[in-house]
């Protein structure tokens, strides 16, 4: 009997204690987390590294980190010299090689205190630049075992992962593993304006402009969201108003935002657009000419000539008319050529390079251009190092890897592209055959036709004209006009 008790006593006491763990160690659900802190496992390294940082020192930076034995280095050690290296590289604007490091380090070593740390990496990167690398995400990401409740993973990351892996294709792929990811998406977040922008696409998508509008224009109003962000709903928000008849304010809208690598030229088209319906045709033609600046070759597509010979036809200027479908025939022919006698058009020149111009490719190939970019100053800062030697190669593979991808989607865009040129050679035959017409034709109808341009004037000397001689500066493009009127009234 006493043993019985002594029993009772010592369950008693030892649930008393259990008990008292359990509430000892409870978490205060007032007490706010703590930031996330990277515990550095060669703290005089990471130290140095921090102070010359600080101090934007990025020679010493760049010595430091190529200093360092990285062949003898184990595995976390080499992951601590990577999670450098990525971070000087994004410091010093070249994100795509700094990415393949940032990868590099969760193959190495996946869900370390080093892989943790670079996911702030490629969170500044993606919030930063145009780059989503999906397929090393997958490859990645997506097979580790990311537990949200896991301790491991800060919360101040929470909210880009929680986007990454809201992604249709991530959950599909994984059987819904991330399905309850986008619950982390924290409200006044860069990650839930993303969202907002990709529920506004799906508004589109659906027919549904105005709620897309009003979309857009709260995101281009956020202050919160990063300058991508809202440049890229500013954008979407003109081509709108555009479809709605507000060609001011959507030409106003595309005037502001700033140009993006080989963007500028489509911007450029936009916008003269937008002067063609608000009959400024001299200002239409003035970019029209900047548009045909080999500057902008890249961007280039047939729809410039249609619009030139639209706004000739309107003032009557016929021999203009003739001269851009010549220019228009000396470019394309060849290539409507071989697509009427269904030749192999996948080398075609003029079709692949407007090929690239679909927003997939262009993404891709930029981020091709982009690396070639960053190894030449991974080359020149790091040369002959052993980690130089190892992201060189892994940068290769995903060169070929994305060059693959271009490859495959290439074909399909070229046959769609082939078809549009189709398109826009009836196009401009059509509006041949009516200016032809229109020469011809003794009385017309020249109702709103009176156009005319600004005049030069003999008096005053407030403004200075010059004779535009095919050589084109990127700051007089706003100035770039036609001083052509209408020969419709005589």
């Amino acid at each position: 009997m006493k043993f019985f008790c002594l029993a009772i006593v010592f369950f008693i006491q030892f649930f008393s204690v259990g008990m008292m763990s359990q509430i000892e160690f409870e978490k205060n659900p007032f007490e706010k987390d703590k930031p996330f802190e990277y515990v550095p496992l060669n703290n005089k390294f990471w130290g140095e590294y921090q102070t010359l940082k600080t101090n934007k020192n990025y020679t010493d930076m760049n010595s430091l980190i190529s200093n360092q034995n990285f062949k003898q280095l184990k595995s976390n050690e080499k992951a601590e010299v990577l999670l450098a290296f990525a971070d000087a590289a994004y410091e010093q604007n070249h994100p795509f090689i700094s990415l393949v490091s940032v990868f590099e380090i969760n193959k190495l070593f996946p869900l370390s205190n080093q892989s943790i740390m670079s996911y702030f990496i490629i969170e500044k990167i993606f919030k930063n630049y145009n780059i989503q690398d999906r397929v090393l995400v997958s490859e990645v990401f997506l097979d580790q075992d990311f537990d949200f409740e896991n301790t491991k993973i800060p919360n101040e990351i929470k909210s880009f992962l929680g986007y990454l892996f809201s992604e249709n294709t991530y959950q599909k792929r994984y059987k819904n593993k991330f399905k309850k990811f986008d619950a982390y998406i924290v409200a006044n977040s860069e990650w839930l304006y993303r969202r907002e922008y990709d529920k506004a696409l799906y508004e589109l998508y659906n027919n549904r402009l105005d709620e897309a509008i009003k979309i857009f224009d709260n995101l281009r109003q956020n202050e919160q969201a990063s300058t991508f962000l809202r440049g890229q709903a500013q954008r979407q928000q003109a081509r709108l108003i555009f479809e709605k008849g507000d060609f001011e304010k959507s030409f106003e809208y595309l005037k502001s935002l700033q140009s993006v690598q080989d963007d500028t030229g489509v911007l450029l088209l936009e916008r003269a657009w937008n002067k063609f319906y608000l009959k400024h045709y001299s200002k239409s033609l003035g970019l029209l000419t900047a548009i045909n600046d080999p500057m902008f070759e890249k961007t280039q597509t047939p729809e410039s000539d249609v619009l030139q010979m639209l706004i000739y036809k309107d003032l009557c200027q016929y021999e203009s008319v003739f001269d851009v479908k010549d220019r228009f025939q000396k470019k394309y022919l060849k290539s409507i050529n071989k697509i009427k006698k269904r030749a192999d058009l996948s080398e075609d020149p003029v079709l692949k390079k407007w090929a690239l111009q679909n927003f997939e490719l262009k993404k891709q190939a930029s981020y091709i251009t982009g690396l070639r970019v960053d190894k030449k100053w991974m080359k020149k800062n790091f040369s002959d190092t052993d980690m130089q030697s190892m992201i060189e190669t892994k940068s290769l593979l995903k060169e070929k890897q994305i060059d693959n991808q271009i490859s495959m989607i290439l074909r399909k865009e070229v046959r769609r592209v082939s078809e549009k040129l189709l398109d826009f050679n009836e196009q401009i035959n059509f509006l041949d055959y009516q200016t032809k017409v229109d020469s011809l034709k003794l009385k017309k109808n020249i109702k709103d036709k009176n156009y005319r341009p600004e005049s030069i004037s003999l008096m005053t000397f407030d403004r200075l004209y010059w004779k535009y001689e095919g050589e084109l500066w990127i700051d007089e493009i706003e100035n770039l006009r036609v001083l052509i009127q209408s020969r419709c009234e005589n």
